[in-house]
Order: structure tokens, then sequence, then C-alpha cells
């Protein structure tokens, strides 16, 4: 049987040797084949399922023929060449020199990472990472008669860099639709200086347009983004984005656009936004602090929030905007900060507009939290304001109002507190003093004085306001109380305060800030959550309610309560709503619901706010979408109005109608899809105001490895 054994395993190394010969050159070439015969002591040729490796090169062919002495191969046939960068591609001839990693590839087909594909009749290999190509292709699209692709006689690939083309032509299913005499393509993950791809379309509100940009890679952790977008109605709109991510948690980002607009009236035409939001330590010690949201109108978010080319900026529906700006110096027993705001915010009126202004001049704030003193731990907070607020009333009639308050404000805040951890959970006493003296304004103080005690007392002239309140808390936490189930844990946790603010007449205290009106509060506070968690589906239950010692009847506050259930991907329930217990229903309220399944989803959500008193308080909106092979639809219908009370599907205060109906056609490297709105809108000119409904269409383009846009394309 040993013997048998000897005799198989002699007969297969023979064949292995038979099979696979190879043959090892002074250049670490390694050859393989079916097939390998020295023609002479320069010359292998080797056939049949060749394999050759040298160094991070690997070649396979049907024939290869390599010269000892060049240190060069010719391939013939079902050639394929792979390198260390997951590249690839196949060909019919390669005549390649392994050292200087020059040569010739003919009908060639290739894909460099991450997602190119590209051939060309002739590939002139120039290096180790450049080529040349002849009648050459290039897509980011699979197949091989491509959905899109950029076609051009001569063009060159730096690997990691870019695609150049010379004479090219932009197709469509190998139809050429665009004649580009000179075009480059990044084929590469990290980022490059260079020109991005411009929007271009029409808008009912600014004719023509296109939006050139350029991309500046200054630094690994820092770019910059140039435009100056056309509009053919309104002008040319300049824009300036740069960005420098020093580290996790320390950055710099600012945004500006500026135009001078010719088709505008009844506000100037030089308009701008500024938008930062910014982090950064200037030297140690020094933190340099901006959040910043401005406009130069009360009309520039309607007419330009959808053409800018920042994307970080938020939709501001509320016409709201913010100037903080602050420099910080921190040390071990104080941060202090030299402090500018300015706060503005629009509001439309029937035959014009409001602007409100509070500004807080340059101001000094001392503060620190969690300084840890021995038996307790101390938070506070002192700032020296120069207020003045200011509202300012346009009307189309050209009328003009303008009215101010100004005062000055000194306001020094103190907790202290400390947790005790017992055994069953965390104990918190919380103790809150505040000081406030207002003085220097441009109107008179009226009021009494009252005096309770030295930490509780309030003193008025009719030139200053001086008050001194306090409150204190108790808290208490117990810890997780949780319960492993065979299915699912169940966690709970309770939590208990009481919070305490005496009464103090403050009817002579002026009301421009946080703090100036501190309310009596005698309140007790319950708060309690349920955790479930499984492998398929997870709920959370939170309940607060407040019990409010202060008021004569009624004192149980609104309770709160909050649902949130996930169940896999196909279900998602939320509900938070306040109760009132006295009027027998909710006076806030807001339920979404959303079913998906397979490529199927439908939503509904519903917001009332009986707190809104002056405006549209409640909102329904309604989504439904199919996803068909590549096709993706969906229609979502909102309809608001104003209720005196929460009332489920019923539309009969619900007038104002916003519709939105999408469908987007999506392939394996490009997708393009058109999106309608209809939408209220306030249209104020040089001599009328008015309440009209906009119908807007978008188009939705995206182009993989390129990138994507959505613009208004028609509005009326």
């Amino acid at each position: 049987m040993m013997n048998g054994f000897l005799r198989l395993l002699i007969l297969s190394i023979l064949l292995l040797n038979i099979i696979l010969t190879p043959v090892f050159s002074k250049e670490n070439v390694i050859l393989e084949a079916n097939k390998v015969t020295s023609i002479d002591k320069n010359t292998v040729v080797a056939e049949g399922d060749v394999i050759l490796i040298y160094k991070a090169v690997l070649v396979t062919a049907n024939k290869i023929i390599y010269r000892k002495d060049k240190n060069e191969i010719e391939a013939f046939d079902n050639i394929t060449f792979k390198d260390d960068n997951n590249n690839y591609l196949t060909a019919q001839y390669l005549k390649l020199n392994l050292s200087t990693q020059k040569g010739i590839i003919k009908k060639a087909k290739g894909f460099y990472a991450p997602y190119h594909y590209f051939n060309a009749s002739t590939i002139e290999k120039v290096g180790d990472k450049s080529f040349r190509l002849y009648e050459a292709e290039i897509t980011a699209c699979k197949e091989d008669n491509p959905d899109w692709s950029f076609k051009s006689k001569s063009a060159k690939i730096d690997y990691g860099e870019y695609f150049y083309s010379k004479s090219a032509t932009a197709n469509i299913k190998g139809f050429p639709m665009l004649y580009i005499p000179y075009f480059v393509w990044p084929i590469k993950e990290k980022r490059e200086s260079g020109f991005l791809v411009p929007d271009i379309g029409v808008s009912s509100k600014t004719g023509f347009f296109i939006t050139p940009k350029y991309f500046w890679n200054i630094d690994a952790d820092k770019d910059a983004t140039f435009g100056i977008s056309y509009f053919q109605k309104k002008g040319l709109l300049y824009n300036l984005e740069l960005r420098y991510q020093k580290t996790d948690s320390e950055k710099f980002y600012f945004y500006g656009e500026y135009i001078k607009d010719k088709d505008i009236t009844f506000i100037d035409d030089e308009r701008w936004r500024l938008f930062s939001n910014t982090d950064i330590y200037l030297v140690k010690n020094l933190e340099l602090r901006i959040n910043l949201d401005y406009v130069s109108d009360f009309q520039y978010i309607s007419d330009f929030e959808t053409l800018s080319l920042n994307k970080v900026i938020k939709e501001n529906k509320d016409n709201k905007f913010k100037t903080d700006l602050r420099l910080i110096y921190h040390t071990t027993y104080s941060d202090i900060s030299l402090v500018y705001k300015d706060d503005m915010q629009f509001t439309d009126i029937y035959d014009g507009y409001n602007k409100e202004h509070l500004y807080r001049k340059p101001q000094i704030i001392f503060e620190k939290n969690n300084l840890d003193i021995k038996f307790f731990k101390i938070d506070y907070y002192a700032d020296f304001n120069n207020l003045k607020s200011t509202t300012i009333t346009n009307k189309i009639n050209d009328e003009f109002y303008s009215t101010s308050t100004k005062l000055k404000r000194e306001h020094l805040k103190i907790n202290i507190y400390k947790p005790i951890n017992i055994k069953i959970g965390t104990f918190t006493p919380k103790y809150t003093q505040y000081y406030t003296r207002w003085h220097d304004a441009n109107f008179k103080f009226s009021g009494k004085d009252d005096n309770e005690n030295i930490f509780l007392k309030l003193k008025t002239d009719n030139n200053s306001v001086e008050r001194f309140i306090y409150s204190f808390r108790l808290k208490f936490e117990l810890n997780e109380i949780y319960k492993n189930y065979k299915t699912f844990k169940h966690s709970i946790y309770n939590s208990f305060e009481y919070i305490q603010t005496p009464f103090l007449d403050q009817s002579s205290i002026p009301s421009l800030i946080e703090d100036d009106k501190i309310y009596e509060e005698n309140i007790y506070k319950y708060t309690m959550t349920h955790y479930f968690k499984s492998k398929n589906w997870n709920l959370k239950i939170e309940f607060n309610e407040n019990y409010n010692v202060v008021k004569n009847d009624e004192r149980f506050e609104p309770f709160n309560y909050k649902i949130e259930f996930n169940y896999k991907e196909l279900l998602k329930i939320y509900k938070n709503t306040n109760y009132d217990f006295y009027e027998k229903e909710p006076f806030y309220n807001k339920d979404y619901i959303k079913l998906t399944y397979d490529k199927f989803f439908i939503s509904t959500e519903l917001i009332f706010n009986k707190n809104i008193t002056y405006d549209e308080n409640t909102s329904w909106t309604n989504s439904i979408g199919y996803t068909y092979k590549k096709l993706e639809m969906s229609i979502s219908l909102k309809k608001s109005g104003y209720r005196e009370k929460l009332k489920y599907l019923s539309n009969d205060s619900l007038t104002t109608n916003e519709l939105i109906v999408t469908g987007v056609y999506n392939s394996d490297c490009w997708s393009l899809g058109l999106q309608y709105h209809k939408k209220l809108n306030t249209d104020i000119s040089s001599d009328s105001i008015s309440s009209k409904y906009d119908h807007i269409f978008y188009l939705l383009i995206s182009l993989k490895g390129i990138g994507d846009t959505t613009r208004e394309i028609y509005k009326r």
C-alpha cells in the first residue's frame, strides 16, 4: 500500500512539473506556463495559460516572449494586466519593458479605481502610472455600450490624477451630443484643484443661468471654492467658500455671496449673504467662535436660497438671522469672552415688512462651569451688556418708521450644587443666585421696591432697576432598573425634581434678553423612561409630569409623553404630545408614521401647536413613494392652516396646499429626474403685495464620478 502511495506521489510531481514550468530571471521575474521553451540564452517563449509576475505587476496571456537582456515581455491574445493599485486591463497585444514600465498595448479595455472604465485601439504606456490613449473612450458605466461616455481621438491618463482629452465628444449610448475641444476629468479619490462641473439652466426668476466654479485644494485640511454665477435677469453673483478642518473639534468655515441686482424694486440693489460656523484656537487658550448667518434684505432668502452654490446652510423658513462673534480666553478659573451679537428677523406685513434688531454691542463675559471646590461644584456667569433693540417698518408706499430701546445691563448668575451618589441613584441639590442691574436707558424706569431679604429684593428709581432673586432645586435620579427577557431587554429610568423660585414683583423690569424676567416657580417634576430593545425592534416611552404649586387651580401642567418605535426597516412610529388635563385635549401634538415594504413607502405626519395664535398652527403632510426597477416616484402633499383644537382626518380649516412630485430614473452610473413644487409665496413689489402659489420645476441630474445638481428650470 505504501509503495502504491509513493508511485502516485512521484507521478503527481512529474505531471505538475510538465504542466507548470517556472523560470526565474536575474530580474526576479516569475514565469509559469503549460510549455516553456528557451530559444537561446537570452529569450524564453511561454505558451498556454501563461502567468508572469514581476514585483507588483501580474500579466496573463496565451503566449509571452520574455527577453532577459532588456527585461522586456511581448504578450499575445487574451491578455490581462494588473498592478498593485487595483488597475486592470485586457488586450490582444502587449509589449512592455518591465524595468521602465513603458510599452505598447493594442485593442485594450481597462478599469481604474474607484469606478472609471476606458478602452482604446492603442495605448502607449509612458511610465509606471501614465498612459497615452488613441481612439479612446472613458465612462463610469460598466456596460460595453455605456449609457454615457466621453470619446477622444487622443487622450492621456495619469493614475490617481486626471484623464486629459483633446477633441472630445460627450456621448449618450454612443451617440455624440456635445463637442468639447479640451476636457479634464479627475480619476482619483483624493481632492484636487480644478474647475467643477457648472449648473446650467433657465429659470423664470433669473432667466438663463450658468454657475462656473473653481475648487482649490490648498492642503489636506483646507480648501476653497470660487464662483461667478451668471443670471440673465439679475446679473453676476460672486461666491466664495473657505474651509479649514484643523482637528476633529476645531474648524473654520465661511461662505459669502454678493450681487448687484439689476432686477429688483423696493429694496437696495446691492444684495448679499454671509454665513460662518467657526470654532478654532488662534493660539493656546485663545479661542475664536463665529456663528453667523446674515443677509442684506427681507427677500434675499426667497430669491436666492434655491440658487445658492452652498449646500451647508439649512433652510431658513422663519427669516431669522444672527451674528455671534466671540473671542474667548480660557484660564483655570474663568473663561473671559469679548462678544458681539446682533439678532435680526424680517416679518411680512400687509403693505411691506418689519425688520427687528437686537444689538449687543461688544460685551465682556466671565463664566466657568463645573468648578470643583472640594465639597461642591460651581457654575458662574457674569456679563456686561450695552443693548439696543430696534424695530424698522418699511412700506411699499415709501413710508418708513423706526423705534428703538437702549439700555445698559450687568448680570451675574451663580450655581452651587453637589451630586451625591447613593446606593440606588444620584441626589443633586442646587442653589442659583441672580443679580441684575439695568440703567442708562433712553426711557424712565417705573415701579415699586420689594425688599424681602438680602437674596430677594428689587430696588427701582427713574434711572435704574436693581434685582436680587434666587431659586433652588433638588433632583433625584434613580439608577437603571432592567430585566433581560428571552427576546428583549426592558430598562426603566426614573427621576424626581423639585424647583422653587420665590415671587418678586418684576413689573418694572424690561424684557429684552435671557434672564431678564425670572418668574415664580414651585414645581414638582417626575420623569419616567422605558426602553425596550430586541434584535428586530426597539421602543422608547417617556413620560413627564409637572405639578405647579404656584397656581391657585389647575396645578397639573400639561402631561408630556413621547413614543418612538422601530421595527427593522419596515415600520417607524413617533408621537410627542403635551396633553392638558383640564381642557381634555392636547395643546401640542406631533404624530409620524412611516411604512416601508420592499420598494414601496407611505408616511403621514400631523403637527398641531395651540400656542400659535397668529399664524397657521397645523400642518398635515402625506407622502407616498414607489421604486419600479430603476424608476423612483414619490408624491408629498402638505396641507396647513389654523385650528382651534387637534382633529384627525379633517381638512376643513387646512386651506394652504403645498405639493411636491418627484420622478427619478437611476442607472448604474447616472440618474435623471424632474421635481415639481407648488408652494405659497408672498410677492412684494414697488406698488403691491400679494400671496400666490408658485409652480416650480427642478431638474435633478447625477453622473457617477462627476457629481450631481438640483436646479430650478421653470417657475411661474
